[in-house]
């Protein structure tokens, strides 16, 4: 699924670290992955680990039925500063289609998107921007990853960007995983104002591109 620009600026940790939270799961479905400090460990559709820093607190996990046609599993960390503002936040979700829709099918090759390499794995990847006040459609799965950080008691920077990755990881094309980074705008020297007065094909959003994919790269890799 298309991950909606709103999860951005959405207000958004290891399951030891102190003085955070305790973890939880949302919903009925268990996690099939599992968690190990600051990585989740997936060993099926991929068979992969994703691995962020140790600051990285984890939030916790939800898996439900997203739009009523696919299985979408979600494990989030972040990294907040002393006021609970989270500088930099990990969306991992794994995804596949529903019986319900045998004719689905996954395909990034047309999207336009360059193919990246995170650690071992290569990935479609697309960089976006957001303010506070954009809103996810309803029932999306960023409207429940707003709502495990709220629960979890922080808030996103005014401005955000987000390093966003896709990959099909089943022979028959009907299960994706993303990796998605998200972080404060201002840190990479950017604006929202600034990015959309230059235009899709401007300068600042090339440079939005080019420092999100380096920000990514220094803080999440996939192991094999």
């Amino acid at each position: 699924m298309k991950v909606p620009t709103a999860i951005i600026a959405a207000s958004m940790l290891s399951a030891c670290a102190s003085g955070g939270p305790e973890p939880f799961h949302i919903g009925t479905k268990p996690p099939v992955r599992t968690v190990d400090g600051s990585a989740v460990v997936s060993k099926t559709m991929p068979a992969a680990r994703f691995v962020m820093p140790k600051a990285a607190r984890y939030i916790g996990s939800t898996r439900f039925d997203l739009k009523e046609v696919a299985d979408a599993e979600i494990h989030l960390f972040v990294e907040p500063d002393a006021a609970g503002v989270v500088k930099r936040a990990w969306w991992i979700q794994f995804e596949s289609y529903l019986p319900t829709v045998p004719n689905a099918r996954y395909d990034f090759a047309d999207t336009g998107w360059p193919l990246v390499t995170l650690g071992a794995m290569d990935l479609y990847y697309r960089a976006r921007f957001g303010a506070a006040y954009d809103k996810p459609p309803k029932g999306s799965e960023a409207e429940r990853v707003i709502q495990m950080v709220e629960r979890a008691g922080y808030r996103f920077p005014v401005e955000t960007f987000s390093a966003q990755f896709h990959k099909v990881v089943s022979d028959d094309a009907r299960s994706e995983v993303l990796v998605i980074f998200i972080g404060d705008l201002a840190d990479i020297g950017l604006s929202v104002e600034g990015v959309i007065a230059g235009g899709k094909d401007g300068a600042p959003m090339r440079l939005l591109h080019e420092r999100v994919l380096e920000q990514a790269k220094r803080h999440v890799s996939i192991q094999r």
